[in-house]
């Protein structure tokens, strides 16, 4: 009576005797709050599936975090799942990526635009339809949207990131390896001058900005249009920081008095430094970050020179990762 965590992960519950016998006693367990069903799905036998979690699921009135990731759960299932998790009053949690839910009927979207409870959800390796965007847009509660690895390509989604930063209460979004381009970073850098999220923190690792989009985001930052980012993520894109891009990060992060964190690792500086390094280390030496990463940028000693001679104005610094960016130094 007093179990609150229950693990029953990849277990083959998609088999509907063993399911049957689990699902009822399941349904008993009224003090749960933390429920874990991924990887038990089966292509062909979903909606069945999908029918049973929805008869146990809207038992457990105390139910905090559900997942159901990766059981291929799909539209069908999503269309069954949707009106139940939107009437568990104290879901806080979904993860709910690789389901396939390719949702054109928007049932998904409707679920998290109307629910009061859901504070973070994760669709990572999935592909939305546009209409998802809009509807996130209207949510009170969603703190955390996870779009990992997103098979579509966003930049041909028209007003996906207004949209999204149109969520009031979003602090998180996470897009890392979500298939951005530059048109995409600008997209979202229009977005983030007009947006109604109280955004801290921002992952755009891992996608294919080029220096182009970085100067846009930069733009925003320079402008004190992001009043509340603490935190953002630019590691392994496709980043050669010219002295313009150089010039422009310097001075967002200089300007934008609430950024703490700075990732820039993967992106090699080879080519444009150490001029360019110059430009950045001068808004870096002027700014208010605590935790820098650099790690894989390739830059010479003339730039750890530059670099160097900013530290001390860097009050705030406590961390600064330099991991594999000093090769060409020779010690």
């Amino acid at each position: 009576p007093k179990l609150a965590h229950l693990d029953l992960s990849d277990n083959c519950l998609h088999n509907t005797d063993r399911r049957t016998v689990i699902f009822r006693a399941l349904a008993e367990c009224t003090s749960l709050t933390h429920l874990n069903l991924a990887a038990n799905g089966k292509v062909g036998v979903m909606e069945e599936f999908s029918a049973a979690v929805a008869n146990v699921v809207i038992k457990l009135k105390n139910l905090k975090h559900l997942d159901l990731s990766r059981n291929s759960i799909g539209f069908l299932g999503t269309a069954l799942l949707a009106p139940v998790l939107q009437c568990c009053t104290a879901l806080q949690q979904l993860d709910y990526k690789q389901n396939n839910v390719r949702d054109r009927r928007e049932h998904l979207g409707s679920m998290v635009a109307h629910s009061k409870s859901l504070t973070h959800l994760d669709l990572s390796s999935d592909v939305l339809a546009p209409s998802f965007f809009r509807l996130v847009s209207v949510s009170k509660s969603l703190k955390t949207l996870i779009l990992r690895r997103q098979t579509m390509n966003l930049s041909g989604v028209e007003g996906w990131a207004a949209n999204l930063l149109d969520c009031v209460s979003l602090v998180h979004l996470d897009l890392t390896s979500a298939g951005l381009s530059t048109k995409g970073a600008e997209q979202l850098a229009a977005a983030l001058g007009n947006c109604k999220a109280s955004l801290h923190l921002l992952d755009l690792s891992e996608n294919r900005i080029h220096d182009k989009g970085v100067q846009a985001i930069s733009a925003v930052l320079a402008q004190g249009q992001c009043r509340c980012l603490t935190d953002l993520n630019l590691s392994y894109n496709d980043i050669s920081m010219d002295e313009e891009t150089a010039a422009s990060v310097g001075l967002g992060v200089s300007k934008c008095t609430t950024l703490l964190r700075l990732n820039l690792v993967g992106n090699r500086f080879e080519g444009h430094e150490p001029a360019s390094m110059k430009l950045l280390a001068r808004g870096l030496g002027a700014s208010g970050i605590s935790l820098l990463e650099l790690g894989g940028t390739f830059f010479t000693a003339e730039g750890v020179k530059h670099l160097a001679e900013a530290l001390p104005g860097c009050r705030k610094l406590v961390k600064l990762d330099l991991f594999g960016s000093l090769q060409t130094v020779g010690g």
